[in-house]
Parts: structure tokens; C-alpha cells; sequence
């Protein structure tokens, strides 16, 4: 199959065209940064440069249908935030994922949490916070809170157990741009990526958090069984029928209680630790 992959920047990216090529697929990538990591890559048929998705994401559409009708492909597989664009043309791409209206309401913290409340999953308590009230509400709550943007990546802006003082002063919050507070929760951290298809997962691996670069993205890979884990993210990704790639992030207690924190709908690191795996570029393909 012809396969085009997006993100060429991150290292996942490289390691899914590495993936595809040994299982004998045609890769192609477009990116829009120049001398990106995967472009040296001889698992790579051509590369594209194409528009930068966040400024201007109509050519940025416009340039990716060219690609897929000019070089026949069967697959789209986006792996960064670009997806969330993508996914604004879902009905016009051959896209590995879900459309945005389904995406976004994973991808947003606030939502996700009421999301996985309505399906009777556990996740810390939440409070939406979009002005001065909220804030003096949450900490009035939880003697230790912890508040992130309801969007952010690599936990780039989240402040762990700041004081009332740090937060007040620090942040600002509007409805159009709101934060979430969630009752601080002590623990092991634990990082999940599947591969699913209309509520099934054909791939899927558990890795415990670590050591990460500063209080973001692990650096240090080693799959673990953890038959907990498994059956909710079973569960989350049955009862919404998802498609597409998905991670989560989980916190377990020292008495073992498991909470979710958030969702990402798209390629994370995972990806390394299932890159060996003889099926795994089959898992795209096929529902098995």
C-alpha cells in the first residue's frame, strides 16, 4: 500500500516509516519544517514540503489532497497536532483518524473528563476554570490541586501543587481560554498507546512514567502488563467506537486505585515500544 505519514519531525514519525517499509509498504512523507528528522531516511520514497498546518491551514488541506491523489495513496497516517486540521477534511483525506467534532472531545481536558464520567470510568475530580471564582472554588475543595490549560502537550504550562498565591498571580483564565483544577493525586504514573479500529484495539502497550524531560514527555521506554489499564482504555475506546491512535495518561495509588488524567488522540512515544513487533504495521490495516 501507499502510505503517506505527517510529522516527519518527531521520532515516532521515523520509526512508523521504518515500520511500513519493512512490512513492504511505499512510504511518503509531508512535513512542513525543512531538514526534518525523517527526511535522510531510506525508508522514505519522497518527502513534501508542505504549508504550516497552524498559519495556513487551508493550503496546508489543499497541498495534502494533491499528495494523496498524485501518488495513489491508501493510507493518511497523521502523528503531531496536525492531525486536528486533517481532521477538518476528514470526508476528503483517507485518514487514520476520527473527525474533528469526536476528536476534540478528547483532546480537551474538560471534556474528556466528562466523558469518561458519563461512562462510568474514574478519573480525579475536575473543576473547570475560567475566572477567579473557580480558582478560590477548586483550592477551597482539594488542599493540593494541580491546573493545566484544557489544551496543552507535554504538560508544557501544568503547575503541580502551586500555592493560591503562584496561581492567582501567574495565570489567566478566560472562557476562551479556560483551565482545568484536578484534585492533586499521589502516585505511580503510567502512559498508554493503541491502535484501534471502530471500538477494537489491534495494538496497544502500557509503560510506566518515569523519567521524563522536566514535567513532560517520558524519555525511558519499558512495556508492562497491566490488565487494569488495559480494560478501561477497552472500555473508553468500545463505548466511542474510536478509530485512530489514542493515549492516555493514568496516575495508580499505593492501594492501587487507577484514575485517567487525559487523552491523546493521536501518535505518542508508545509508538517505539510496539515498532518491533512483526504485526504492528498491520494493525493500521487491518481490524484483524
Amino acid at each position: 500500500a501507499n502510505i503517506l505519514l505527517t510529522g516527519g519531525r518527531a521520532p515516532v514519525t521515523l520509526d512508523l516509516a521504518r515500520v511500513f517499509r519493512r512490512a513492504g509498504h511505499t512510504v511518503f512523507m509531508a512535513e512542513s519544517l525543512r531538514g526534518h528528522l525523517s527526511q535522510p531516511s531510506n525508508a522514505i520514497k519522497a518527502n513534501f514540503l508542505v504549508p504550516a498546518p497552524r498559519q495556513k491551514k487551508e493550503a496546508f488541506l489543499i497541498a495534502l489532497k494533491k499528495i494523496v491523489a498524485e501518488n495513489q495513496i491508501d493510507l493518511l497516517i497523521p502523528t503531531c497536532e496536525e492531525i486536528f486540521h486533517m481532521a477538518m477534511a476528514h470526508d476528503e483525506l483517507p485518514l487514520f483518524a476520527e473527525p474533528i467534532k469526536k476528536l476534540k472531545q478528547f483532546h480537551n481536558k474538560w471534556e474528556f473528563v466528562v466523558h469518561a464520567v458519563d461512562n462510568d470510568l474514574h478519573v480525579p475530580e475536575t473543576i473547570l476554570v475560567q475566572n477567579q471564582e473557580d480558582l478560590l472554588h477548586a483550592y477551597a475543595q482539594w488542599r493540593g490541586l494541580v491546573l493545566k490549560p484544557v489544551y496543552s502537550r507535554f504538560a508544557s504550562r501544568t503547575l503541580i501543587l502551586p500555592t493560591l498565591q503562584k496561581a492567582s498571580s501567574s495565570l489567566t483564565f478566560s472562557a476562551r481560554q479556560p483551565w482545568v483544577a484536578q484534585q492533586y493525586i499521589e502516585g505511580q504514573a503510567f502512559c498508554t498507546y493503541s491502535v484501534c479500529h471502530n471500538g477494537r484495539i489491534t495494538a496497544h502497550t502500557t509503560y510506566p512514567s518515569r523519567f521524563t524531560a522536566g514535567r513532560g514527555a517520558t524519555i525511558v521506554f519499558r512495556h508492562v502488563e497491566h490488565s487494569a489499564i488495559f480494560n478501561w482504555v477497552k472500555s473508553f475506546v468500545g463505548q466511542n467506537k474510536f478509530t485512530g491512535q489514542i493515549a492516555f495518561d493514568f496516575i495508580q495509588t499505593p492501594d492501587g486505585q487507577l484514575f485517567a488524567l487525559e487523552c491523546n488522540p493521536r501518535a505518542t512515544s508508545g509508538v517505539h515500544l510496539l515498532a518491533s513487533h512483526p504485526r504492528f504495521a498491520e494493525s493500521f490495516s487491518n481490524p484483524f
